[in-house]
């Protein structure tokens, strides 16, 4: 997922209003908040909220792994990423031990993405639809046209690519042999799975 995608998904959490990348200096690098919060007041938040951070860090000697502020009708987590924050808009009584159950596994494909992204380098959704191709041509050879055209309408959503994955291989089946079928759903699953 990319990262807008993955602070959409934290968002659609039970509790959260909103959730935006800021770095060091406060800059806001993506974003997933309510419209009603201007711009302004997102950056000041995210530019006091990094010096915070990194006045709590110097304090302790070590990097703390949140913040955590209450400020009447919201509340606001920061998480450290590799070179950036997190930052969490949640209604005041939500149940941080369940957010962090929940929001985990997306937090750290979000530090990946930013990576990624920092690098140069696509967003590893796209990496996977790429290989996935590269499966069906290996695969399929002169007979991968039809194959790539489901791929490249699915997309590079996961649900979307397990049904393509799917499809392909009933097309394979019915067009080309079982043997093969069984290959390319082998080897196109692998991928999704990896």
């Amino acid at each position: 997922m990319g990262m807008e995608a993955l602070l959409e998904a934290i968002t659609g959490c039970t509790g959260v209003t909103g959730a935006f990348v800021f770095d060091s200096s406060g800059r806001i690098r993506a974003r997933a908040v309510p419209d009603h919060l201007a711009d302004d007041q997102l950056v000041y938040a995210a530019r006091v909220m990094a010096q915070t951070f990194l006045g709590v860090e110097r304090a302790r000697r070590r990097k703390p792994a949140r913040i955590d502020l209450v400020f009447g009708t919201l509340r606001l987590i920061v998480r450290p990423l590799s070179d950036a924050f997190l930052g969490i808009l949640c209604t005041p009584r939500i149940n941080v031990a369940l957010l962090d159950l929940t929001t985990l596994p997306m937090v750290r494909e979000l530090g990946q993405a930013m990576e990624r992204r920092d690098a140069g380098l696509p967003a590893a959704d796209t990496v996977r639809a790429d290989r996935l191709k590269a499966a069906v041509r290996e695969a399929l050879g002169d007979h991968a046209d039809k194959a790539l055209e489901i791929l490249a309408a699915a997309g590079t959503a996961e649900a979307d690519l397990v049904g393509a994955t799917d499809e392909i291989e009933t097309m394979t089946r019915l067009f080309i042999d079982r043997k093969k079928a069984a290959e390319i759903g082998r080897t196109m699953r692998s991928i999704l799975e990896g």
